[in-house]
């Protein structure tokens, strides 16, 4: 991939990425095909040259059960998310968005600086995967959210959980799964925000620290928000609690 100031007709500000055949012809996966890989990387240098971002590094092997918890019921209410925006039902998204903006507020009362890393890290992959889907959407890609999952059944963020339980070496995923959480948390406010959100957001971002989280959480809800604990008993999370244990016991055997 290449950026430069090379004169190429009357633009002298050029971007440009070599790319494989194969990838070209037959990509290994979706999201290596080229249209969607150049729609994506050069949202990156065009579209949010000016954003705040972070690389989201985040020392997740350190964390404890009640991060994880509290993950892992974050990653449960994205499910809903995204069977409600499937489905283009917006009050069940409405609703959904306001259980992750109650449970968003925990996991960022726990350590409010990895959580705002990790929310730019997401803002910044997500979008750019949002816009990758759409053009795999218009040349007739095979590109959606969660498209490394096994199969239909398997596209579910509460899967990953589920997976770094039973093998915690998939602990890193955690950063990768954010390209999805915040394409679908973009595809989300394509139907329950203003028309012209993508506009707003956009000159929000390209002056100061601006997430999707920020811009979920000015977003105007009806009815009462849901408790945290009402949240958890919806979720089963008791069970999502004895999975980060598992999670966690499995880290420390590995160190």
């Amino acid at each position: 991939m290449e950026q430069t100031d090379m004169q190429v007709g009357d633009s002298s500000h050029v971007y440009y990425f070599k790319y494989g055949k194969s990838n070209i012809e037959n990509p290994a996966k979706a999201s290596q095909a080229a249209m969607p890989f150049f729609a994506h990387e050069s949202f990156h240098y065009f579209g949010q040259k000016d954003w705040q971002s972070s690389d989201g590094n985040i020392d997740v092997e350190s964390k404890d059960a009640e991060w994880y918890s509290l993950l892992g019921l974050q990653y449960s209410v994205l499910d809903t998310i995204m069977e409600k925006v499937e489905a283009k039902d917006t009050d069940g998204i409405s609703k959904a968005l306001s259980d992750y903006v109650v449970v968003s507020d925990a996991r960022r009362k726990l350590d409010s600086k990895d959580y705002q890393d990790e929310k730019k890290h997401e803002t910044i992959e997500g979008t750019a995967d949002y816009v990758g889907i759409k053009a795999s959407t218009i040349t007739g890609g095979k590109l959606q959210i969660l498209s490394g999952a096994q199969d239909e059944d398997h596209r579910r963020f509460s899967i990953l959980f589920e997976v770094i339980a039973n093998d915690p070496n998939f602990v890193s995923e955690i950063k990768w799964n954010r390209y999805d959480s915040g394409a679908l948390l973009s595809a989300a406010l394509d139907q329950v925000d203003t028309a012209n959100w993508q506009t707003e957001f956009n000159e929000k971002a390209n002056n100061g620290t601006y997430t999707l989280d920020d811009r979920i959480h000015e977003l105007k809800f009806s009815g009462k928000a849901n408790s945290l604990d009402k949240i958890k008993q919806d979720y089963d999370f008791n069970n999502i609690e004895a999975l980060s244990e598992k999670i966690v016991k499995g880290l420390n055997s590995e160190s």
